[in-house]
């Protein structure tokens, strides 16, 4: 896991005219998933997401139901991530 950008900075990582109302660059953190075609997530990936995923959640106090992805923000637009699970995901995270 790489942070990129320090969290009290701004990034661009919507497209603000192209996302679903009330969804912008800061109000939302971006996660990159690097994946290519159809490989699989494996797992050691997959876990360091979810650990990833429930310190964020606890450091910005956000809830799941509001975890979100490319592909439901920029409808149309994104298809990202590929072949991931998201409710499945969350799902396991919360176990």
């Amino acid at each position: 896991i790489y942070q990129a950008l320090d969290p009290k900075y701004g990034a661009v990582h919507v497209n603000i005219f192209k996302t679903l109302p009330g969804i912008n660059n800061d109000n939302s953190i971006g996660i990159e998933m690097n994946h290519t075609g159809k490989q699989s997530y494996p797992p050691a990936q997959i876990e360091a997401t979810k650990r990833l995923l429930t310190y964020l959640q606890q450091r910005f106090k956000v809830n799941s139901s509001d975890v979100i992805t490319h592909k439901y923000a920029q409808q149309g637009d994104h298809t990202d991530p590929v072949n991931f699970d998201l409710e499945g995901f969350l799902a396991a995270k919360e176990i």
